[in-house]
């Protein structure tokens, strides 16, 4: 067996070439940061809870201004956030606003939980995300839309999660597993209604 190690290749960002993306932006901007057409404003839309739209503000918020390396002897794998902003990096701004967040009510989301069947439970927690959706793309859509998961349905989708089971429940879940995955029937559904608009979406 013959064994040829080919070298990794260089990427391209706007000043200069490296074969890190996060360094490469960080240090030498996108490849198109001095385009008209670059983006210099990204406006992000959310859908979620109360709790978990004002979660997502917050992290964005937080996502604005530099975030130190994590503390660790392997610095490369745990690098500073240069912070999301006009004036370095990505050179765009993250825009955020009421008009671009749809909210799912307390209500509805009480009788989603309350479903007994998860297939049932999972395909009407996807149906309530996805007409908020429809709802932001109806106007003037957002160039992004985050999925900001509420914690009502992520307990309820996955009741096991942090627990631990003995051999028997594990066999008796393993033969009553779900044949629904929640996430990819969301990711589905999304890109069917956001894809004829070149929308992008996140699941959070």
């Amino acid at each position: 067996m013959k064994v040829i190690k080919l070298e990794e290749p260089e990427l391209e960002f706007g000043t200069n070439s490296h074969i890190d993306i996060r360094f490469g932006i960080m240090n030498y901007c996108p490849l198109d940061f001095e385009s008209d057409n670059a983006a210099k404003t990204i406006r992000v839309g959310i859908v979620g809870s109360a709790s978990s739209i004002e979660g997502i503000r917050d992290w964005l918020e937080k996502c604005r201004c530099d975030i130190p390396a994590k503390n660790s002897r392997q610095s490369n794998l745990f690098p500073r956030f240069p912070g999301f902003n006009p004036d370095l990096a990505f050179h765009s701004e993250l825009i955020t606003d009421s008009s671009l967040e749809r909210q799912l009510s307390s209500s509805k989301i009480d009788s989603v939980v309350k479903i007994p069947v998860l297939d049932n439970l999972r395909i009407e927690a996807v149906r309530s995300i996805v007409e908020e959706v429809n709802f932001l793309l109806e106007k003037k859509p957002p160039d992004v839309i985050i999925c900001a998961i509420p914690q009502e349905y992520v307990e309820a989708l996955d009741p096991d999660a942090g627990k631990e089971l003995d051999n028997e429940t594990l066999v008796s879940k393993t033969v009553q597993k779900s044949k629904i995955n929640f996430h990819h029937l969301l990711k589905a559904r999304c890109m069917s209604v956001t894809v004829h608009q070149n929308q992008s979406f996140r699941c959070g």
